[in-house]
């Protein structure tokens, strides 16, 4: 046994080895304290070679700069219990090392726990997303998208980061956030890249978010054509009326298959007063552009467009006459004696008789079998053509 004497300064030598104290007696309880330090130190590094997790999940955060290290160790299996000890006693510096292990065990128990922590660990987490390790960027951003409401201001303000990488993860943990990332995603339609843009726009339409209308709306603008269109899709997507003017000004647009999504996305909104801006635009120079207008003509179902409908089966494309016939068939008072004298003529007109036979044959078909599953005993007018059409979509002669 060891006796400690408690010695007064001021009658002995030893002052001068522990300046500063009023007693010598302090001076050793230092000591004292040290070496228990290095001793607790040796413990540890004892207990790592011995593999000791739970021993050192006890001593908690005295332990946490070995298993740091230990982190980087070369055997794998106590890399692994090291991240495991460093989850059970939820250090945030050393899950912040964890998450960014290259294990993927490793990794996944400092998620878990960091989610446990909860608004605490949302920084760390942030900070992980602009990893130059995506699989830790991916971690990172599902485990705040589980944390939910509590991170979603640290995540809005991450939408501001000067790197791309960092708030493409920022948008994918909003997205798994649900309703609850609605904010940051709204946010993220004046993303400075186009495709961030439209990610966050393509999210917002798959929920069927209207707050976002408004901004989808001013979308329609953008100076990128491949903005435009994603906005336009997702407007025709959401279904809101409030989007109406804008896409039907957007049918000028200079691009031709903006011009078509713009109709598409009338169609699906199904509007009347978007009808005589669609019978303006059915003359459109591109062919894929009167397609989906001739289309969303139908859709709507207003009778104002069956004389311009009835026009478009003499259209040069094929695809437009098929279009125009299957919108006729959607109006109630479509004149079927007026639809076969258009595409007779048609076929007297044209310079390849056999190929535009058996094309109008087909067109009349498909109204035909469109018509009978609206009215079954419905009195049809046969199409008199010199040849039958062979190998036809439906495979079966015209009536």
């Amino acid at each position: 046994m060891v006796r400690l004497m408690l010695v007064d300064r001021s009658k002995t030598g030893f002052a001068k080895y522990c300046p500063g104290f009023v007693r010598g007696y302090e001076c050793i309880s230092e000591m004292i304290q040290g070496y228990r330090e290095r001793s607790l130190e040796e413990k540890i590094e004892r207990l790592v070679a011995r593999r000791a997790w739970k021993s050192l999940v006890r001593i908690g955060t005295p332990a946490i700069p070995t298993l740091i290290r230990t982190l980087n160790d070369s055997d794998l299996q106590v890399r692994v219990g090291a991240g495991i000890a460093i989850a059970e006693i939820m250090d945030l510096r050393g899950l912040g090392k964890a998450l960014e292990n290259t294990h993927l065990v490793v990794r996944k128990n400092a998620a878990r726990a960091l989610e446990k922590i909860g608004k605490k660990a949302v920084a760390i987490l942030i900070d992980g997303l602009g990893h130059y390790d995506w699989r830790v960027k991916m971690d990172s951003a599902n485990t705040l998208a589980k944390i939910g409401k509590d991170a979603l201001p640290a995540l809005m303000d991450a939408l501001d980061d000067d790197d791309l990488g960092k708030r493409m993860y920022v948008i994918d943990s909003l997205i798994k956030m649900g309703n609850d990332g609605v904010a940051g995603l709204i946010k993220a339609l004046n993303d400075k890249s186009g495709f961030l843009q439209t990610k966050a726009a393509t999210a917002l339409g798959n929920m069927g978010n209207r707050d976002s209308v408004p901004h989808l709306i001013a979308g329609l603008k953008h100076s990128d054509p491949s903005v435009r269109l994603g906005f336009a899709l997702v407007l025709g997507k959401i279904m809101d009326a409030r989007a109406v003017h804008a896409l039907t000004e957007a049918l000028g647009d200079n691009d031709s298959i903006m011009r078509g999504r713009a109709a598409w996305a009338l169609g699906k909104i199904g509007d009347v007063s978007a009808v005589p801006a669609l019978i303006g635009a059915i003359n459109d120079r591109d062919g894929h552009a009167r397609l989906e207008i001739a289309a969303s003509l139908g859709k709507i179902g207003d009778s104002r467009a069956i004389p311009v409908l009835m026009n478009a089966l003499n259209d040069e494309e094929i695809i437009v006459r098929r279009a125009a016939a299957l919108a006729l068939g959607e109006m109630e008072d479509v004149n079927l004696e007026k639809v076969r004298a258009i595409l007779m003529e048609f076929v007297a007109d044209s310079e390849n008789k056999r190929k535009a036979e058996k094309q109008s044959a087909e067109i009349y078909l498909e109204l035909t079998d469109v018509l009978r599953k609206k009215k079954k005993h419905l009195e049809i007018p046969k199409l008199d053509i010199t040849k039958k059409p062979r190998n036809t979509i439906f495979r079966r002669k015209a009536d």
